[in-house]
């Protein structure tokens, strides 16, 4: 992944959640959508 790279990321409920969810927001057997975009990559410090 670039910086300026942009994706779209699913996770089903079984690998979220579950059943149970989050309430209040998050319902149980709901899926999760994210879109996730690397705006930089900073060097570590050595």
């Amino acid at each position: 992944m670039t910086p300026g790279s942009k994706w779209k990321v699913t996770i089903p409920s079984d690998l979220a959640y579950g059943d149970m969810g989050r309430a209040p927001q998050i319902p149980g057997g709901a899926t999760l959508l994210f879109d996730i975009e690397l705006l930089e990559v900073k060097p570590t410090a050595n």
